[in-house]
C-alpha cells in the first residue's frame, strides 16, 4: 500500500520517494554538487513572466534570453512548474524547433 503523492491521487510504491524526501539522507565522504554554478532561485515576478511567455508558446531558448537566465535554469523551472500543474507542456517545441 503506497502513500498518496501530494494530493493528486497518485500512489507511490514503497521504494519511490517524494521530491526532496531523499535529500541528504545518506552520509557522504566525497560530495559532488551538481549544477552549483546555476541559479535556481526565482522571484515571483520572474515566475509570472515565465508563465506568461510559456502560455503563449515561447520556446525555452527565447524565454531564457528574455529573462537573462541560462537555458538549464529555465528548464528546471519548466520541470518544477509542470510537476506542480502550473503549466502544460508544449509538445516537442520546447527548445525552439520541432523535433
Amino acid at each position: 500500500m503506497g502513500v498518496s503523492g501530494r494530493g493528486r491521487g497518485r500512489q507511490l510504491n514503497k521504494r519511490e520517494k517524494k521530491p526532496g524526501e531523499a535529500y541528504m539522507q545518506k552520509e557522504r565522504k566525497h560530495i559532488y554538487m551538481a549544477c552549483e554554478d546555476y541559479d535556481f532561485c526565482w522571484g515571483r515576478d520572474e515566475v509570472k513572466r515565465f508563465r506568461e511567455m510559456w502560455e503563449v508558446g515561447e520556446s525555452l531558448i527565447n524565454i531564457s534570453k528574455s529573462l537573462g537566465r541560462h537555458v538549464n535554469e529555465v528548464a528546471i523551472l519548466v520541470i518544477d512548474q509542470a510537476e506542480k500543474k502550473k503549466i502544460e507542456m508544449h509538445g516537442s517545441k520546447v527548445f525552439g524547433q520541432a523535433v
